[in-house]
């Protein structure tokens, strides 16, 4: 009898609850001295290794995401009730109330919850966008005549290699059996091939420690002419990356885009093609889009391993 009258209809609510939610215990629940059986699953044949191996090459290259995910949504949940709390009190605060908070409160409270709900949207939406470029699917295989001349023709090209005035002038090929490079190819518009190598230069060790070179091949959005690599910029001055020197470059990739075109792969020219030879002349890899560094870096050492053992 001495309890305050908010704190019974608090009481009241979640007793309320508490017997809404006992039918539904209950009938989850198997009668009396009866064990119930689990339910057979019903086994669908989708491919389950390929989706396996793409969710695990998905989780690797971007851990924790569904737990970003859920963060990303309860803090843009929670802004966006905040925010219409927020303008409701500014509505109050613009009208004069007696009662209302000070008007710069009452605008710094809508645009504190409005930046939360931008950066959870911008922040979902790049994980997602991660995770799209992750799930690529590499090209069907080209038989082996056809692979044996495209690999021949991409290492007749020539690059130019090492760092500062150290750099000199070959062919794939030199590099492939003198150096025992492997190469990694991304090609494809400028601004797509420089978001790659971006991604490459921050993890730059891995090339070292691999022995592997990445080749970006530019290509003019314009005019799908080869276009020059930027000097100026620290990412194409890196010693792992071999810059292309000669218009046979895009010449390659044009037909390796077409080709993509024709299994099925119609963004190929906006995404972007990545070829990967291993130091044995062997392709570990044809895709389309942005490689997933670290992943293709392992594939490329785990297959050279077990060649040479």
């Amino acid at each position: 009898g001495n309890l305050p009258v908010a704190s019974c209809k608090k009481m009241k609510k979640a007793l309320l609850v508490v017997l809404c939610l006992v039918p539904v215990c209950v009938s989850f629940a198997p009668p009396p001295g009866v064990t119930r059986r689990r339910p057979r699953e019903t086994k669908v044949f989708t491919g389950g290794k390929e989706d396996m191996k793409r969710r695990l090459l998905q989780e690797a290259s971007s851990p924790w995401r569904t737990v970003r995910g859920f963060f990303f949504g309860a803090f843009g949940l929670s802004a966006a009730v905040g925010g219409f709390t927020a303008l409701t009190q500014l509505a109050a605060s613009v009208a004069g109330r007696e009662d209302a908070l000070p008007l710069t409160q009452s605008l710094t409270n809508v645009g504190v919850d409005a930046a939360v709900v931008v950066a959870s949207i911008v922040g979902w939406s790049l994980d997602q966008k991660a995770a799209a470029d992750v799930t690529r699917e590499p090209l069907p295989a080209l038989t082996q005549d056809e692979s044996e001349e495209r690999t021949s023709q991409l290492l007749r090209l020539r690059v130019s290699v090492g760092l500062g005035d150290a750099r000199r002038e070959a062919s794939l090929e030199t590099l492939r059996a003198v150096a025992k490079q492997s190469v990694i190819v991304v090609g494809g518009p400028t601004p797509s091939v420089d978001d790659a190598l971006r991604d490459a230069f921050i993890q730059q060790k891995l090339f070292v420690d691999a022995e592997t070179l990445v080749v970006p091949v530019r290509l003019d959005p314009t005019t799908g002419d080869l276009d020059p690599a930027d000097d100026d910029r620290p990412m194409y001055r890196a010693g792992f990356v071999a810059v292309p020197l000669d218009d046979g470059w895009a010449d390659f990739l044009r037909t390796e885009i077409a080709t993509a075109k024709d299994q099925g792969a119609n963004t190929a020219s906006k995404d972007g093609i990545v070829i990967a030879v291993r130091k044995d002349a062997s392709t570990a890899r044809r895709g389309v889009g942005k490689p997933p560094w670290k992943q293709l870096i392992d594939d490329i050492q785990r297959e050279a391993s077990s060649s040479s053992s």
